[in-house]
């Protein structure tokens, strides 16, 4: 009985891979810049996130400090924001294909590593993830020249637009972070706290 519930999320999970595989929701995404990028390659990144964040513990004596799995996402998650790699989406269906499943390895790779990585680390992460979003907005709305074939320019700079308006919500979000993991790192770094328990935790 206790299982069940856990049943429900994990058909829930499935349920969402095959809906967003499938027409006519993955034709439309691809069929928009900002759809690719603000859309899709973020909700397969989240389904990743949330598969990882259960298993973090079982890769902790393969990868102890979990910087393996962090350079994992961190570069799939570049390699996708490429204009060239977006591009490719739109005109391909072994890219697309192939976006669906990257992503889903980086948000698993992310979430079995974040909680085992160094302070700075976790600070570098959320620093990074609001100065890019703010730097391709300022590239992708400013640029006139297309830089993917498969979409027109029009929609590249409303990329560029909507990841300048994201850029605010980024900065407090960084910030947000990088203070509640200075509170985290001061607790664990009490006299209580040197006699718990040293085996990694998921937190969800």
């Amino acid at each position: 009985m206790n299982r069940f519930p856990s049943l429900i999320k994990q058909a829930a999970w499935f349920a969402a891979i095959v809906l967003l595989s499938l027409n006519p929701l993955d034709p439309w995404l691809d069929s928009s810049m900002p759809r690719v990028v603000l859309l899709q390659m973020p909700a397969w990144f989240v389904l990743g996130w949330i598969q990882g964040r259960k298993r973090c513990w079982r890769l902790a004596t393969v990868d102890p400090n979990g910087l393996g799995a962090f350079a994992l996402a961190i570069f799939t998650i570049i390699f996708w924001m490429i204009p060239r790699s977006i591009d490719a989406v739109g005109s391909s269906d072994f890219a697309d294909s192939l976006l669906h499943v990257s992503m889903l390895i980086a948000g698993f790779s992310l979430a079995v590593s974040f909680t085992r990585l160094p302070f700075v680390g976790k600070a570098a992460f959320a620093i990074m993830g609001a100065s890019k979003v703010f730097a391709l907005g300022i590239f992708y709305s400013k640029y006139t020249a297309l830089l993917c074939g498969s979409f027109s320019l029009a929609q590249q700079k409303e990329l560029g637009a909507w990841l300048l308006r994201l850029t605010p919500f980024m900065v407090v979000w960084a910030v947000a972070a990088v203070a509640r993991m200075l509170i985290r790192q001061k607790q664990k770094d009490s006299p209580a706290a040197e006699q718990a328990s040293a085996s990694p935790v998921c937190v969800s």
